[in-house]
């Protein structure tokens, strides 16, 4: 488990300090409001041998003008050998925004014919826990690869595919962040 932590730390140092220019004060840019976690609600359907399926809240905090830190606690179920297991998640992830204040045709106003594409990719880690005494699987790295929908004054919806333990498709919905960005 330390070693997972140390590579995550590892991962993780690099893209949050290549944020900013060495003494850049990030408060100058006129664009800039303070770091807020921001709450979002997530669905993981892991694709495998065993049917399986979590759900549950987690937060995330700009880092960045284009980095996110996210943590979520996930809770769920496994079908296994014709009896169904109770399973919970952890995961952190860092993901980067190709187009974190919705720039891209489309997504300021609605136009016919586009789209409004908020790529993004990330990596993490992911621990699961899996009830009945059977206990936790090893931790694993986490890849992600989505994207993000139109800003609506409630929130954002994204679609994800994951590699982490195996292939997982996911679901998230992200409150609207104060300051315009995704």
């Amino acid at each position: 488990m330390q070693v997972l932590l140390i590579a995550l730390a590892l991962i993780w140092a690099p893209a949050l300090a290549a944020q900013r220019a060495p003494g850049a004060d990030p408060r100058a840019d006129p664009r800039y409001v303070a770091p807020s976690p921001v709450l979002e609600m997530r669905a993981v359907l892991p694709v495998g041998d065993d049917p399986e399926f979590q759900f549950g809240p987690g937060v995330n905090i700009r880092a960045g003008w284009y980095v996110r830190a996210s943590l979520a606690v996930l809770g769920g179920a496994l079908r296994r050998d014709a009896a169904t297991v109770g399973l919970a998640r952890v995961e952190g992830a860092v993901r980067f925004h190709l187009d974190p204040f919705f720039e891209a045709p489309g997504c300021r106003r609605p136009e016919v014919g586009t789209l409004c594409k908020g790529i993004y990719g990330g990596v993490g880690l992911s621990q699961r826990f899996l009830g009945s005494g059977i206990g936790a699987d090893d931790p694993a790295m986490l890849f992600i690869l989505g994207i993000e929908g139109r800003r609506r004054s409630a929130g954002v919806w994204a679609l994800e595919l994951g590699i982490g333990s195996g292939l997982r498709l996911g679901a998230t919905w992200r409150r609207s962040r104060g300051d315009g960005s995704r």
